[in-house]
C-alpha cells in the first residue's frame, strides 16, 4: 500500500462522495475505507472522519453518521438533478453540436453528480436519431470568433451551403468573407453571428456550423454605434424580437392582425410587454418594430389565414403575392 499525502487523501475522498454516495446510497465508514484502499490509498477511520470534517467546515454538504445514523454521503451538489437534466436538455436539442460533441458534453455534466443519478439520465436522454450539425470544427469556430470580439478586430472566413447531392460547396466561389463580429445568439437550434460588412450600413447573420477556415485579421472592426439605429448599442434581446427566422431586412413599424387562437404564440414571440388590441371576440391586432423581410413574410404565412398585414401596405402586398403563387400551384385545373 503506498503512502499518500493527507491533501491528495482528502481529493480522493471528496471525489469518492461526489461520485458514489447520494441519499439513496448511503456509504459506511468501512464502505469508505475499502474504497481508499482499491485506490491504493491507506487511512484510518479517526483520520477519514477529521478529512470529512474538513469538508464539512469548507461547506461540502456532506451528511455524516452523527445526523443520520447510517453512514456518509454528499446531501447537496453544485447542480441540483433538475439543473442538470435541465442542461442536458439544452446540449441535447442544440442541432449546431455535433453527436461526438454531445456525448462529450453529456457525459461530463453526468460528472457532476453521482454514478447512480448520472445513469438515471442515460436512460431519459435520447440524441442519437436526432439531426445534428457534422462540423467537427465548431468549437474552434466559436473560439476564433470569442477571441476576435474580445481583441475587437474583424474575422475572414469561408461560407458553405448543401447542393442537391448533399456535397457542401462555398459560396462565393470561395472567396472569403470580411466580416465585424458583435454577437453570438442561439435561435431555432443553430448558433449565429451576429455582424457588420464595412460596405452596408446593417447587421447581417451567419450559421457558425457553416464557417469554415476562420481567420482573425489585424484589422479593428467596425464600431458597431456607427451603424444606423444602433448609435447606442445593439439590444441583443430587443434585436432577436424583430428578427425572423434569422433573416434580415429592413427595420419597421408593422401592424398585424391574428386570431385570438394565436395569443399564446404571439405573446410567447414578442413577449408578455407587446401591447395588444382587442378588435373583436375573435380577432386582436400589434404594432411591432421588425426587420421586414422575407423572414417576417414566411414566419407569418405558416398561419393561413389566422393572421393578416394591416400595415405597411408594401408588406400587405408581398404576403398577397406569395399567397397567390402558392395557390396557383395548388389549384385544380378545371
Amino acid at each position: 500500500m503506498k503512502t499518500t499525502d493527507s491533501n491528495l487523501k482528502i481529493l480522493h475522498l471528496l471525489d469518492i462522495l461526489n461520485m458514489e454516495s447520494d441519499e439513496e446510497h448511503v456509504l459506511t465508514m468501512n464502505d469508505l475505507l475499502f474504497k481508499l484502499q482499491q485506490r491504493g490509498i491507506k487511512a484510518e477511520r479517526k483520520a477519514v472522519s477529521r478529512y470529512i470534517k474538513q469538508l464539512q467546515d469548507f461547506d461540502y454538504d456532506i451528511s455524516d453518521y452523527e445526523e443520520n445514523h447510517k453512514g456518509y454521503f454528499m446531501r447537496e451538489r453544485h447542480f441540483q438533478d433538475l439543473e442538470l437534466k435541465f442542461l442536458i436538455d439544452a446540449v441535447v436539442s442544440a442541432r449546431w453540436l455535433t453527436h461526438k460533441k454531445t456525448k462529450q458534453l453529456i457525459e461530463k455534466l453526468e460528472g457532476l453528480t453521482s454514478k447512480s443519478r448520472a445513469s438515471k439520465f442515460k436512460n431519459q436522454v435520447y440524441f442519437k436519431e436526432l439531426i445534428k450539425c457534422n462540423n467537427e470544427d465548431i468549437y474552434y469556430n466559436v473560439d476564433w470568433i470569442e477571441t476576435a470580439i474580445e481583441n475587437n478586430k474583424k474575422i475572414s472566413f469561408l461560407y458553405y451551403d448543401i447542393d442537391i447531392n448533399k456535397n457542401k460547396f462555398f459560396r462565393k466561389e470561395g472567396r472569403r468573407y470580411e466580416l465585424s463580429p458583435y454577437r453570438f445568439v442561439w435561435q431555432d437550434g443553430f448558433y449565429y453571428i451576429i455582424g457588420s460588412h464595412d460596405k452596408y450600413d446593417s447587421f447581417s447573420h451567419y450559421r457558425i456550423d457553416r464557417m469554415s477556415k476562420i481567420i482573425i485579421l489585424d484589422e479593428v472592426r467596425k464600431d458597431i454605434r456607427n451603424i444606423s439605429c444602433y448609435h447606442d448599442g445593439l439590444n441583443t434581446a430587443e434585436y432577436m424580437k424583430r428578427t425572423f427566422k434569422m433573416f434580415t431586412g429592413e427595420e419597421g413599424r408593422v401592424e398585424l392582425k391574428f386570431n385570438i387562437r394565436l395569443l399564446n404564440t404571439v405573446l410567447d414571440y414578442f413577449g408578455m410587454e407587446v401591447p395588444l388590441v382587442k378588435l373583436s371576440e375573435d380577432y386582436f391586432k400589434v404594432s411591432v418594430s421588425a426587420n421586414i423581410g422575407e423572414g417576417l413574410i414566411y414566419w407569418l404565412l405558416q398561419f393561413g389565414a389566422d393572421a393578416e398585414v394591416l400595415y405597411p401596405e408594401s408588406l400587405r402586398d408581398d404576403v398577397r403575392n406569395r399567397v397567390i403563387n402558392m395557390y396557383n400551384i395548388y389549384k385544380t385545373s378545371d
